[in-house]
């Protein structure tokens, strides 16, 4: 959708000493629109002839994530951004030094995404209240934070934004920590226009410093956030790492999904997503990623509802895995040889088939792949000879 707007709030984008859009994935003057900086006064001001230069990013972080969300298609050049089409209103929320920001900076830079018609917001930046006298800021997860969150919730604004990179079992960042668990209709919890985002590495393990977890279950989903390939402030591009990454490529997810559906509340965007993503811990080839850690129903403390997948979101494909009826040892009469014969029912219709992973011996997580069979069968016999029966499947 040409006409729908993606807010970056960030350090800017690059521009250069005519204040032009300088790089070449992200140069486009109809899909980039200059609107506000949030950070260099008190108040946000609009960036006319005046104060344009101001959104010129120094940093470098603005453009890596821009980049991943939108950078420029069928130009022959770099990368392409997970949306094509849309018009991304870029808004500097942070300053050109170290990235840090106010929180009530950031709030006032929400807002002005709201009011200038931004269907989804990327927050590749998280922030902590204060716990201690010597606190610089105090507002980061303040009553006036919560009210922009809210504004945005009311007028469908989704809201993607990273966990933060400091490690296992720490506490998420606002705004991210506003992210509802379940339902949660009176916002006892937080909001439902909120996804709060994780980061994978390639293999879809756990990035290690973003595996952010706590008991509130705030992590809705996860995406690729290790050695992501995006543009760069100086030009060409970079490697990069975090849930800084992360976070873009579920705000590019989250515009496809408004795309196809416009008329969508924010709320269920959200749902889309989480239903749609990849329970990676699912998989038996992965399935040393459960690791024992917390799963509530088809919720990973770590991944949230699991790994993003765009195509599933934007086609409503919510594969599922089959139900386990039964399973049995068959013995031959004749002789010793045995094998177990496994009964399921099938949940999904959209499945092309179902593969079939025994585990290697004794070994916990380690799966080897039997057989696969046609979409609609509901029972296999495994004919390895000796079986016992105390084998795992999946």
């Amino acid at each position: 959708n040409l006409n729908l707007k993606i807010a970056s709030l960030d350090s800017g984008i690059p521009l250069d000493s005519f204040r032009r859009l300088s790089h070449e994935d992200l140069d486009d003057t109809n899909k980039f629109i200059f609107r506000w900086d949030c950070v260099t006064n008190d108040s946000c001001v609009s960036t006319d002839s005046v104060h344009i230069d101001s959104l010129n990013d120094l940093w470098g972080h603005g453009t890596y994530v821009t980049g991943i969300v939108a950078a420029e298609v069928n130009n022959n050049v770099g990368i392409s951004g997970v949306i094509w089409f849309c018009k991304v209103l870029v808004i500097k929320a942070v300053n050109n030094s170290s990235g840090a920001t106010k929180g009530w900076k950031l709030t006032n830079a929400i807002r002005k995404a709201v009011a200038d018609g931004a269907r989804v917001i990327n927050l590749s930046i998280r922030g902590y209240p204060c716990t201690t006298s010597t606190c610089v800021d105090s507002t980061f997860g303040d009553q006036f934070m919560e009210a922009a969150i809210a504004y945005a919730e009311s007028n469908q604004v989704v809201i993607c934004a990273a966990v933060g990179n400091e490690g296992p079992d720490t506490l998420i960042g606002f705004p991210a920590a506003f992210a509802s668990w379940g339902t949660d209709p009176n916002h006892l919890m937080g909001y439902r226009n909120v996804i709060a985002v994780g980061g994978t590495k390639w293999d879809d393990g756990l990035y290690s410093r973003s595996s952010v977890s706590n008991s509130t279950k705030k992590v809705t989903v996860s995406a690729p956030g290790h050695w992501i390939f995006s543009t760069y402030r100086l030009g060409g591009y970079t490697w990069g790492a975090g849930t800084s990454a992360a976070a873009p490529h579920v705000t590019g997810v989250a515009g496809l999904v408004r795309s196809q559906f416009p008329d969508s509340s924010a709320a269920w965007v959200r749902q889309v997503i989480e239903t749609t993503s990849d329970k990676v811990w699912q998989d038996p080839t992965k399935a040393a990623y459960a690791n024992n850690d917390t799963i509530y129903h088809d919720w990973h403390k770590k991944y949230g509802f699991g790994r993003v997948n765009a195509y599933r979101a934007v086609t409503l494909k919510t594969l599922k895995a089959p139900l386990l009826d039964s399973a049995k040892v068959v013995r031959d009469a004749q002789d010793t040889t045995s094998w177990i014969k496994l009964f399921w029912r099938d949940i999904s219709a959209d499945e092309d088939s179902f593969k079939i992973y025994r585990t290697v011996f004794s070994t916990p997580y380690q799966f080897s792949k039997v057989a696969s069979t046609a979409k609609n069968v509901i029972t296999y016999s495994d004919p390895k000879n000796n079986l016992m029966g105390s084998e795992t499947y999946i």
